[in-house]
């Protein structure tokens, strides 16, 4: 009888355990930076913006502000070369590096490929460097399909746009998003996301998706270390530790 209550004991200390083990793993769950996933990025193949590499003027100006930073001009947050530049989105979000600067305002602007203005818009700034998200607000029209936009960033030095402000611009194309894409993204977690856009060559919206995972899991070491990948992969090595400021 002695041998019995003991294992039954013993019996109930295990499920106990096990109970209690449950419990902490559904109160503590996997931080989504955590998951074994590969987030690489594959350009599609045609059909992308051409002169998708950023062009500038005054590249390495940062309005008078000394530093001894050896990364000192504006840089989009987009692949170097010739395919890169999608998004499924009709307002998406751009990302781009801004260098420590004195300067309290930037221009943010799109333009069709006639050069027509689509969306215009003042920004502040903190002065801070790293990179920051520009949104077309609900305001904004949405991009076309198929159409080609470009996309521009200057820092208004002196409170106005002036020949010699630094400046930094890039393509962007909205394109459509196939029915099986659709399905994956539907059932994907936020970094499956992310690597699914990845994987369709759809640049902006991943560097979104990821961006907004850094933001929500800030010592995450594995997010980090990801982002930092992603960005030297492409050509972007020099920015990949800078951090995410909001503007």
């Amino acid at each position: 009888m002695k041998a019995y209550m003991t294992d039954k004991n013993n019996l109930w200390l295990c499920t106990f355990k096990i109970v209690i083990l449950c419990l902490a793993l559904s109160i503590f769950p996997q931080i989504p930076g955590q998951a074994d996933t590969s987030i690489i990025f594959i350009p599609p193949r045609g059909g992308a913006p051409k002169d998708t590499r950023g062009t500038a003027s005054r590249g390495d100006s940062n309005c008078g502000e000394n530093s001894t930073d050896r990364v000192q001009r504006l840089m989009a947050l987009a692949p170097n070369g010739s395919h890169n530049g999608f998004t499924l989105s009709e307002r998406p979000t751009l990302f781009v590096y801004v260098p420590p600067t004195s300067a309290r305002q930037a221009l943010f602007a799109v333009k069709d490929e006639a050069g027509k203005l689509h969306y215009q818009s003042i920004l502040p700034l903190t002065g801070n460097e790293g990179a920051i998200g520009l949104t077309l607000p609900p305001t904004a029209p949405p991009l076309e399909i198929n159409k080609r936009y470009q996309w521009g960033f200057a820092i208004l030095c002196s409170g106005q746009l002036k020949p010699d402000s630094p400046f930094v611009s890039i393509w962007i194309q909205r394109t459509q998003q196939n029915p099986n894409l659709t399905s994956q993204l539907q059932r994907s977690s936020e970094i499956e996301r992310a690597a699914l856009y990845a994987s369709n060559g759809v640049w902006y919206d991943m560097l979104k998706t990821l961006a907004e995972l850094k933001q929500q899991h800030p010592q995450d070491k594995s997010l980090a270390a990801t982002w930092e990948r992603l960005l030297e992969s492409v050509g972007l090595s020099e920015i990949s530790s800078k951090p995410l400021v909001s503007n």
